[in-house]
């Protein structure tokens, strides 16, 4: 089911910041996939209709399922794991993908939240905090295929 599937985002890791994502880019009319090593996640999560993929995502056969037609690759792991050679290898199975690890620094935010009176438009908004006396800056903004 998965690899015949289009994707906007694909997310890695479904724990607390993992749910948060998904449940702002669902709101947002963004298509997500779901990449995660505990199986009984993946198993609530397709029961329920969502996509999901049980694997390690630093395994090239686990990531192609889930990045061969993606536009976006969320990272939602702790901080202690190495990102490089995750990024490294989503870009060789998609060279377009663009990769946002989701941390303490980036938030993800619905249009909902970030536009209210554009509730519908079907985005979603990641900002980066540049710095102290700074702020936070818009970085991305994350649009459906359809809208």
């Amino acid at each position: 089911m998965t690899d015949q599937m289009t994707y906007d985002v694909a997310i890695v890791g479904y724990g607390p910041v993992g749910q948060a994502v998904d449940s702002i880019l669902v709101d947002s009319e963004l298509e997500s996939v779901i990449v995660d090593l505990n199986m009984d996640t993946v198993e609530d999560l397709t029961n329920r209709g969502k996509a999901a993929i049980y694997g390690d995502a630093f395994s090239i056969e686990v990531m192609h399922q889930a990045l061969a037609r993606a536009t976006h690759l969320i990272i939602s792991l702790p901080h202690s794991v190495n990102r490089t050679p995750l990024i490294a290898a989503a870009k060789l199975i998609n060279p377009d993908v663009k990769v946002h690890a989701v941390n303490g620094n980036v938030i993800l935010v619905g249009a909902d939240y970030a536009n209210a009176p554009l509730t519908d438009s079907g985005a979603a908004y990641l900002f980066r905090f540049v710095g102290p006396g700074c702020g936070w800056v818009e970085d991305h903004q994350f649009t459906s295929r359809s809208g």
